[in-house]
């Protein structure tokens, strides 16, 4: 499982691991616009599924 999210405030897409999220209980930063978001929100797998949509 190649696993990725996406910005809800730029809509970057970017790569995380399993490990990255339960240690942080799901919350990143976007590295282009700084925004912390929970990254479960808009998880998906590079693999099968198409990136969900933004919200812009």
């Amino acid at each position: 499982m190649n696993l990725a999210t996406r910005c809800t405030t730029c809509g970057t897409i970017f790569r995380v691991v399993q490990d990255q999220l339960r240690v942080s209980e799901g919350w990143v930063r976007c590295g282009r616009c700084a925004e912390v978001f929970d990254a479960r929100e808009q998880l998906f797998d590079l693999e099968r599924d198409s990136p969900p949509p933004g919200r812009r």
